[in-house]
C-alpha cells in the first residue's frame, strides 16, 4: 500500500499488509506476519486436498475482493496513521524554521533601521543599510518558500494498493483429519462404561 505526498522531492511511504479471505465471502486484516504461523505444503499432503485447492470459490473474483476490502478498510487506516504522524513532523519543523527565521529577520530589519540613521548621521559602514534589508528580505522570501514546501508535504493522498501476490492456507486440523482418519475416529470414541473409559485413559480402579 503507497501514500503519496504533495511535493515531489517526497517519496512515497509503502507498508505490506495482508488479509484474509474467507469462502463466505467475508474479509479481514490479517495482522503483521501470518506467514510465520504456515509452512509450505508436501506432495503428499496436497493430494489430499486436491479439491479444496481448486474449489469454485478460488476461481471467482477473489482479486477484485481483496482489493476491494484494501480500499475500504486499509487504506483509510493507513492514510489517517500517516497524516497523523506526518502532520506532528511537519507542525515541529514549521514551527523550529518560523522561530529561526523571524529572529534573523528581526535582527536584520532593526540593524538595517540602526544602518539608515547611522548613514542620515554621516558615520562610516562596512556594511550599508540597503544591503541589510536585503537580507531581511531574502530571509522573509526563505521563510514563504519553506512555508510553501511544508504546506505542499500536508498533502498527503493515498495511491491505488498493488496485491503482491496470495495463498491457499490449508488448516493442519484438515490435513490430519485426511491423512490419519482411522485413528483419529477411535480416540473421538466415548464408552458408556465408565470401566472402559478408565482403562481406555490408562487409569487403574483398585476395589
Amino acid at each position: 500500500m503507497l501514500v503519496g505526498q504533495g511535493a515531489a522531492f517526497i517519496a512515497p511511504v509503502s507498508t505490506l499488509q495482508f488479509i484474509h479471505l474467507r469462502e463466505d465471502g467475508t474479509a479481514s486484516e490479517g495482522g503483521p506476519a501470518p506467514y510465520l504461523d504456515c509452512r509450505p505444503i508436501e506432495d503428499d499432503e496436497r493430494a489430499l486436498v486436491s479439491g479444496e485447492i481448486v474449489a469454485p470459490w478460488l476461481s471467482g473474483s477473489v482479486e477484485d475482493r481483496a482489493m476491494a476490502y484494501a480500499i475500504a478498510a486499509l487504506v483509510p487506516q493507513h492514510l489517517a496513521e500517516i497524516r497523523r504522524r506526518r502532520s506532528a513532523e511537519i507542525d515541529k519543523v514549521e514551527r523550529e524554521v518560523r522561530a529561526r527565521l523571524d529572529r534573523e529577520i528581526i535582527y536584520w530589519d532593526a540593524r538595517a533601521a540602526r544602518l539608515r540613521e547611522e548613514e542620515r548621521a554621516g558615520k562610516e559602514q562596512r556594511i550599508n543599510a540597503s544591503n541589510a534589508e536585503a537580507t531581511a528580505q531574502r530571509l522573509v522570501d526563505r521563510l514563504q518558500l519553506r512555508q510553501s514546501e511544508l504546506t505542499q508535504e500536508r498533502q498527503i493522498s493515498a495511491l491505488s494498493p498493488v496485491l503482491r501476490g496470495a495463498a491457499l492456507i490449508i488448516p493442519r486440523g484438515l490435513l490430519l483429519a485426511r491423512s490419519q482418519p482411522a485413528a483419529l475416529q477411535a480416540g473421538a470414541g466415548f464408552s458408556d462404561d465408565p470401566n472402559t473409559r478408565a482403562k481406555s485413559s490408562g487409569w487403574q480402579w483398585n476395589r
